[in-house]
């Protein structure tokens, strides 16, 4: 069965076009431009899937060769590896501070849970109440954090990691118009 492979091309005039102009390292260390590098991740991420993907770098067929394509190709698989390798890092983070923030939150939810029950056992009417209640909805909000990044914030940066990834790995061919 022969798997579907879906292009992404990219026309630019010249090669500088693709690296950030700002960045004053060699052509192999350099940034990409943030366009070409947000153009190539947004069509990876609509592409998303089991598909294949390729990406054709087009330049003009009578271009001044300033940088070789092998150049090219390995400048754009470093820049999206290290944007990997950022995101990476950021989940690292993330879920070491979720790890803290559930201690943090489970312990004050726990001395909550305790100063609830023993303002019933020492209080009485109505403010007793008020205090019981108000000390476990506090230490539930305290769980609010940990809660928040264990069941939402980390997968978003799984997923674009997963999609740097497959942009580092993806078929680079550049081609002539």
């Amino acid at each position: 069965m022969n798997k579907q492979v879906h292009d992404i091309n990219l026309k630019l005039r010249e090669e500088r076009q693709l690296f950030n102009s700002f960045d004053p390292a060699p052509f192999l260390d350099r940034d990409l431009d943030d366009d070409a590098a947000d153009y190539i991740t947004d069509s990876v991420r609509e592409l998303s899937g089991k598909h294949e993907i390729r990406l054709n770098i087009l330049l003009p067929k009578d271009r001044k060769h300033k940088v070789s394509n092998a150049d090219i190709k390995s400048a754009i698989k470093n820049h999206f590896n290290y944007s990997k390798e950022v995101l990476r890092i950021k989940l690292k983070s993330i879920l070491k501070q979720g790890r803290k923030s559930l201690v943090i939150g489970i312990l004050f939810l726990t001395s909550c849970i305790s100063a609830s029950e023993l303002s019933q056992v020492y209080l009485t009417g109505f403010i007793s109440k008020i205090l019981a209640e108000g000390l476990i909805i506090a230490g539930w909000v305290a769980m609010w954090k940990p809660i928040n990044t264990f069941l939402y914030e980390w997968w978003p940066i799984t997923k674009e990691i997963a999609i740097r990834q497959k942009i580092r790995d993806m078929e680079v061919k550049i081609k002539e118009y």
